[in-house]
């Protein structure tokens, strides 16, 4: 069975008659065209992150799919919406791999069936309120049971209870919605704790540092920079002894990193939009990062979704300061000292190296990609790329034979975690640790300190010797 086409494309499109375009994934159906409804949706949501906007195309690509494969099935929209979380759960094959429908789906994550759910979800009840249509609602509300009321209500006060203003929140209101529920069900996803090492290796952190970033073919005597990769080194510094996102160092400006008079990295990392950028004309004025990458290098922040991939860098929503920034808090401090030392190197040999020309005359001139204000950059000057560190990341862990993987704490984030767990192991107490880490909620720390199960052992044996449980002498 051929199925009709149901592609999707990334298109740059305004929302009105400036110059400012956003490039937005779009649904194109074949022989009509763009689904121009679901663009206008987009168009309202550009606040969202990358991965909110292709998981809701993608959520519609499906259904659309699932539609076209099961005309006349269903009688009414509720019942479609139903048949297609059944698809996305359980596959759309018998126990011999026979599909009737031509679909030939395999079951999905109860994680990711109830994102794509929830995606076209919203979707419809947009729809259903522009256009005043009750019928568009694929998964309408009904009265919720007892038991569904409960719950409601303790999911709405344990995500509220620590957020900001939540003394102001409507609670009249949240209970009026706890009484009502979707009325198709889609199973919860499973809760489990994960009993590997989620943090870096505390033993491998200065071998991943001095052995990973190695450059091929490097002499052992030659200066560091030209022997190791000097910059994904600094970045790994702020992740495991900074404890930054992996997002984050990419967006630092060179004029973010300064210095004390002891030698310690004094760095702010501003919001990429609504941070501030000091004027060269006039210092004492500030104007935002937005506004500033615009007028002086035609570049957008990189959270923005017209930016290409090589460019692009996510943003976790972290505490701030007055002035929209944080810092970054070494731990060890000698970590932040050292950073510098290696910092003042890297940009004299790497970056001011990579992102100048020499013309015939013999004058330096700034290359077109490297104008800009970022700190970390690639070979050809332009910003380093996020993507691009990941993937040499993978492959210094692999460098000092260790398997690069979430469950084993080895990925970039893996630093982060390390950070935390080292805080928590010195005694750091626990309202400095969230400040640390930037975190809004003091209980968002908890997965960056939460001991493993090796650590538990030493403990429980430890504390074992101090206590008599044996009951009986066999």
């Amino acid at each position: 069975m051929k199925l009709p086409s149901h592609s999707s494309k990334f298109m740059n499109v305004s929302s009105n008659r400036t110059s400012r375009n956003f490039r937005l994934p779009v649904i194109v159906i074949e022989n009509q065209g763009i689904l121009i409804d679901h663009l206008k949706y987009l168009l309202t949501n550009l606040t969202k992150s990358k991965s909110w906007q292709t998981n809701s195309v993608q959520s519609i690509r499906l259904f659309m799919e699932f539609i076209s494969a099961n005309k006349e099935s269903y009688l009414s929209a509720t019942e479609a919406f139903k048949g297609f979380s059944e698809a996305l759960q359980y596959g759309t094959r018998d126990e011999k791999g026979n599909d009737d429908s031509g679909l030939y789906w395999v079951s999905l994550s109860n994680r990711r069936s109830r994102t794509l759910l929830q995606h076209l979800t919203l979707y419809a009840d947009y729809l259903a309120d522009k256009k005043n249509d009750e019928s568009l609602r694929l998964n309408p509300f009904r009265k919720a049971t007892k038991y569904e009321q409960f719950i409601n209500l303790a999911a709405y006060y344990h995500k509220n209870k620590n957020a900001f203003l939540s003394h102001l929140r409507d609670d009249v209101a949240n209970k009026e919605k706890s009484e009502r529920d979707r009325r198709v069900k889609v199973k919860y996803q499973l809760s489990s704790t994960n009993g590997a090492i989620k943090a870096f290796p505390e033993n491998r952190i200065q071998d991943l540092i001095l052995n990973g970033f190695i450059k091929k073919g490097a002499s052992p005597n030659s200066p560091i920079h030209k022997r190791c990769d000097l910059g994904n080194i600094l970045i790994t510094y702020l992740l495991v002894y900074g404890g930054l996102r992996v997002s984050e160092p990419f967006h630092i400006w060179l004029e973010d990193i300064m210095v004390d008079e002891g030698g310690l990295a004094i760095i702010k990392v501003h919001h990429p939009k609504e941070g501030f950028a000091k004027l060269k004309e006039n210092p004492s004025r500030k104007e935002s990062r937005d506004v500033h990458l615009q007028k002086n290098y035609g570049l957008l922040p990189r959270t923005d979704s017209l930016n290409r991939k090589n460019y692009y860098s996510g943003w976790k929503d972290p505490a701030l300061m007055d002035g929209n920034f944080f810092y970054v808090n070494w731990f060890p401090e000698s970590a932040g000292i050292e950073f510098y030392k290696l910092f003042k190197i890297y940009v004299e040999q790497v970056r001011f190296r990579n992102t100048s020309l020499m013309d015939s005359k013999g004058k330096l001139l700034l290359k077109e990609e490297a104008k800009h204000p970022f700190a970390f950059v690639s070979n050809s000057g332009a910003p380093k790329s996020y993507e691009t560190f990941k993937r040499q990341f993978k492959k210094a862990v692999e460098n000092i034979n260790l398997t690069h993987k979430k469950t084993l704490g080895t990925t970039p984030h893996g630093l982060r975690h390390a950070y935390g767990r080292r805080l928590m192991n010195n005694g750091i107490d626990s309202t400095l640790i969230t400040k640390a880490l930037n975190h809004k909620s003091p209980y968002s720390k908890d997965v960056y300190t939460e001991a493993d199960q090796a650590e538990i052992h030493k403990v429980f044996t430890e504390k074992s010797k101090e206590l008599n449980g044996i009951l009986f002498n066999v």
